[in-house]
């Protein structure tokens, strides 16, 4: 293992320093990729994006050879026994002048996937620019501490990204977002206050639709709602109404729950504004606390790109954020706080085709990069046909950067997963039509909701609380199953999914760290950013022939 570590960091740094290809962050740009055509390792397995990277180290850490041929013999094209940076200086060389082995180049389109959650037809369009339409909202009764609060709103929620911020990596909701998604969505908003006619109170009936109408009709004159329907159907993507943080104190029914917790809905009136129908319609408040803010509004935009509650709703209507619990059970839809998961980002849209690994069946091995820096994960269908809106298995390896730097919970911010991990999630994506349009069919507000959560859930976690271990999962670990007809966990994959070897970053100086702490013992306290930039994990499936169907 140690001399795995140390030959993948020095090849691959070096074939980084020699620029045999592009930056990751180019290729959702240019719509272009490099790929690396390489076994594993395996005869089938498509390595992408910034696995290409590795190409250097998987000759030489492979004696038994890739696939298409590419033995260490033949790509020793210095003809000194080994294959070094010399080689890879060699193929570049070939690259520029046209003479590379085929096998190794090719590069092809990205494809992106019309985002699954779109058959639920969510006002706010997943992919692409869109603005949102807000309004920090006074009333009579319950006002702003703050002169002005649109400016402060626009600041604190729609500002530039600053990786410095205390309040990273809430510190803007756009930036959320970019990162979430890859650059694939763009968001901006724009602000403006108003104070409301009628007391607090008034407004409670109705999910505030009421309200929501007031204003939009308030502003009619003066803006122009076609900048805020990106997809041009005539529907507003969004609407965001921000409370004073006051309104949370506000219990008009004595039912010891907050009339303002945060919410989103769609408009259910029939009232055009300009020609403008409103679409879902978000309402929040607003603290000092930028974090808190954001999160609460990051995750109601979630919803209104069609994306469910994760977390768990119980017969009395209380809720509890354990949807996904435990360590590696962190995403935004469930907490309210982190990443979104993989599952999140492929129905919105955000997965490619190509960057999306698909097991077919048999023994397969796949390369898992952290999806904190780039789209990697792997699928394991049911049925094989069954496309996206389907039940399904999906891994993915997580890392504590970016939107997982840290998780924030009543103004503190925590740092709350290990280095890395791996995670299997199982998804059930089915979608049927419901009493208000096309849904989810196990979302926590579907007549099929089960309020036991013992039965179908959208998302659960499959290690139930913490990531993957050495030890392989497979049916005798409780909640690897299908569900079966009567919706009940208990039918067998016939699979077995094992994570085997762990790779730390290409630039992470290995001889530095044994010669410091002369052991691995402390790799859990690496506090280096290169130890994860560039890290991945193998990650080996396999099942009999009934595997799928």
């Amino acid at each position: 293992m140690r001399k795995q570590r140390h030959l993948l960091s020095r090849t691959t740094a070096l074939l980084l320093a020699a620029s045999l290809i592009p930056p990751a962050a180019a290729y959702a740009e240019t719509g272009q990729r490099l790929i690396a055509l390489v076994g594993d390792i395996t005869d089938d397995m498509l390595v992408t994006g910034l696995d290409v990277l590795f190409l250097g180290s998987y000759l030489c850490l492979n004696p038994n050879g890739l696939r298409r041929d590419l033995t260490p013999e033949k790509c020793d094209l210095d003809e000194n026994g080994t294959v070094d940076a010399i080689d890879l200086t060699l193929l570049k060389r070939q690259k520029i002048s046209g003479d590379a082995p085929k096998a190794i180049y090719e590069t092809y389109e990205i494809k992106p996937i019309v985002p699954p959650v779109s058959a639920l037809k969510p006002s706010l369009p997943s992919v692409g620019e869109a603005r949102i339409l807000t309004f920090a909202v006074s009333f009579p009764d319950c006002g702003f501490d703050l002169e002005s609060p649109a400016e402060m709103v626009q600041e604190y929620c729609f500002g530039e990204e600053d990786t410095d911020s205390m309040f990273y990596p809430m510190e803007s909701v756009p930036a959320y977002y970019s990162r979430a998604s890859y650059g694939r969505l763009r968001l901006q908003g724009d602000v403006f206050a108003y104070t409301a006619k009628n007391p607090l109170a008034d407004y409670t009936v109705n999910n505030a639709e009421a309200l929501t109408e007031e204003i939009l009709a308030a502003f009619a004159p003066e803006l122009d709602y076609q900048k805020y329907d990106a997809d041009g159907d005539r529907i507003l993507d969004s609407v965001v109404l921000m409370l004073p943080e006051d309104a949370l104190k506000s219990d008009s029914d004595g039912d010891k729950k907050p009339d303002w917790w945060p919410f989103s809905v769609p408009y259910s009136g029939n009232r055009e504004f300009d020609g403008i129908t409103p679409g879902t319609y978000c309402v929040t408040t607003v603290s000092l606390d930028v974090a808190d803010t954001n999160c609460h509004l990051a995750h109601e935009l979630g919803h209104a790109m069609g994306m469910p509650d994760y977390y768990k709703i119980h017969k009395d209507e209380t809720f509890e954020t354990q949807g996904l619990p435990g360590f590696a059970g962190i995403e935004l839809m469930d907490d309210g706080s982190g990443d979104l998961s993989a599952f999140s980002k492929l129905m919105l849209g955000w997965i490619a085709e190509g960057e999306l690994q698909v097991y077919t069946g048999g023994e397969q091995t796949f390369i898992l990069n952290s999806m904190q820096q780039m789209p990697s994960c792997l699928m394991i269908p049911r049925n094989k046909s069954d496309g996206y809106l389907s039940e399904f298995f999906l891994v993915e390896y997580l890392t504590n950067e970016g939107n997982n730097a840290a998780c924030f919970t009543d103004g503190f911010r925590t740092r709350y997963t290990p280095r890395s991990g791996v995670r299997i999630l199982h998804c059930q994506a089915e979608v049927k039509e419901g009493a208000f349009g096309p849904e989810f069919r196990y979302n926590d507000r579907s007549s099929e909701y089960d309020v036991s959560n013992q039965k179908q859930r959208v998302l659960r976690i499959v290690n139930d609380a913490d990531f993957l271990s050495n030890e392989p999962v497979t049916a005798e670990q409780p909640g690897f199953h299908w569900y079966a007809e009567d919706g009940t966990l208990s039918v067998d994959p016939e699979l077995t999914v094992k994570r085997e070897t762990f790779y730390c970053g290409p630039a992470f100086d290995w001889e530095k760290w044994l010669e410091q702490y002369g052991s691995e013992s402390q790799l859990n306290h690496i506090s280096d950013p290169s130890y994860l930039d560039g890290s991945r994990y193998v990650i080996r499936v396999s099942g009999g022939s009934a595997a799928l169907h």
